[in-house]
């Protein structure tokens, strides 16, 4: 049989990627524009389009695993298409195990989605009646829906600079050829070396490159925040009057009065994020002379890294929307985003957990759905041999397109529920009017009794 190196096995799935990448820009444009219409059509009937993301999803999926299974039993037993599956590699069924994996992978993923909805069935049901409320703001304010593709041409713009400082840095050091003995050849190699100045800038660069990056994120979950609160302290029937332009006008508010708060609540992530890659860069430059207890502290350190992360990620998000209501500097708003959160910890943690879930069943929807899709079409096109790699490419893709619209009504749920805690904090709906709806108030009030009864 023949046999092809690694390299030329890259090669070949980077042909492919280079074949398909027209196919690929539709698949993540079609994602994009299924993601936005989803949102849409919560604004009309969130119960069943809800209920429609779930069974659309297990749907996607179910088409997604069987697509995997043809292509590890079907297409590997005609032996017209080995060639093309191979493209001459001495094992035949190179691509067989990797549908294999795939296919395995999925099933574990199914049984887990599908126990996640029969325990949360309850939950979801719950979830919607927030849904439909943050969807009426969207409603209301369509340009919340693109306001996540302004934030990302920023992102893109701040990463193109990056790299094209990087790139200078990285030409900037001295080459220095070197003969070095690798078993019984001698290869000529040409290193480059930097001297302590570049090697700062590149430290400065790599840290100012996440700082913005997350303070450009935070901009555009205060951004939203902002909006949430302005539409939800204002009473029902003045909601009609409320400016076209909030999501402008809270873009530039933030910038304006808020830039502070924003960067001091990235810069805290941003340490967490430094220590976690030298954490990372200790072990890697480490790995061979550690011993079993190094090993262990190295990785739990990472850990709680990334534990630490999170929560303070969380927290930071939270702070966002308690500065966007009532104007706070960011301790401030820490402070009371923490407290508020701890006094109605129970509910907190499962409405947003919930509402994260069925948003999340969205997001799995139009990813798998677009990859099955595309995975269909891969194996039409005579000039893919490799085509799982494009249809890997197009899932993660589709499925961070798609995070960009669910994120921001992920911040829009979020915000709309600290809003809710603030206001009957505040306003008992007796001798001050609740500046929620009806049926909010009806919905949240059924949860606390129920919380209660459960309590006693």
């Amino acid at each position: 049989g023949k046999s092809m190196s690694g390299m030329s096995v890259a090669l070949r799935a980077v042909q492919d990627v280079y074949n398909t990448w027209w196919m690929i820009a539709i698949a993540v444009v079609a994602a994009l524009v299924l993601s936005i219409l989803w949102l849409a059509f919560l604004r009309c009937c969130a119960g069943v389009f809800v209920w429609l993301a779930v069974i659309l999803a297990a749907a996607a999926l179910g088409a997604l695993t069987f697509l995997c299974y043809k292509q590890w039993k079907d297409d590997f037993n005609n032996h017209k298409l080995i060639e093309t599956y191979t493209f001459g590699l001495a094992s035949e069924k190179l691509n067989s195990k990797v549908f294999q994996i795939f296919f395995w992978v999925l099933i574990a993923f199914d049984v887990i989605f599908v126990l996640l909805v029969i325990f949360l069935f309850k939950k979801i049901l719950g979830s919607i009646k927030v849904i439909k409320f943050v969807s009426k703001v969207f409603g209301k304010k369509p340009s919340l829906f693109f306001f996540p593709v302004v934030n990302y041409i920023i992102m893109f713009v701040w990463w193109a600079y990056v790299i094209g400082c990087a790139v200078v840095l990285f030409g900037a050091g001295t080459p220095e050829r070197k003969f070095v003995d690798e078993g019984n050849t001698i290869v000529d190699k040409v290193d480059m070396k930097y001297d302590l100045i570049i090697q700062g800038f590149a430290i400065y660069l790599f840290v100012g490159f996440i700082w913005v990056s997350l303070f450009i994120d935070a901009l555009g979950e205060m951004t939203v925040a902002g909006v949430m609160a302005h539409y939800y302290f204002t009473y029902e029937e003045d909601r009609d009057n409320l400016p076209s332009c909030m999501v402008t006008r809270s873009f530039f508010r933030s910038l304006r009065y808020h830039t502070g708060s924003l960067a001091l609540g990235s810069f805290i992530i941003t340490i967490c994020k430094v220590i976690r890659a030298v954490l990372e860069y200790i072990d890697q430059k480490t790995k061979n002379s550690q011993g079993a207890f190094a090993h262990c502290v190295i990785k739990c350190c990472k850990c709680c890294m990334k534990c630490l992360e999170k929560c303070l990620k969380y927290l930071s998000r939270n702070a966002y929307i308690m500065i966007a209501i009532h104007g706070y500097n960011f301790w401030n708003g820490a402070k009371n985003a923490f407290l508020l959160i701890v006094r109605n910890c129970i509910r907190v943690a499962i409405m947003n957990w919930v509402g994260d879930f069925t948003l999340f069943l969205g997001r799995v929807f139009v990813a798998a759905g677009v990859t099955a899709a595309s995975l269909f079409f891969f194996t039409k096109n005579k000039d893919v041999q490799f085509f799982v790699v494009p249809a890997v490419i197009v899932f993660i893709c589709s499925y961070i397109a798609s995070g960009a619209f669910t994120g921001v009504f992920e911040v829009g749920i979020d915000s709309m529920f600290l809003c809710f805690m603030e206001d009957e904090e505040r306003n008992d709906g007796v001798n001050h009017k609740m500046y929620a709806s009806k049926n909010l108030q009806k919905f949240m009030k059924n949860k606390n009794s129920a919380q209660s009864d459960k309590d006693e």
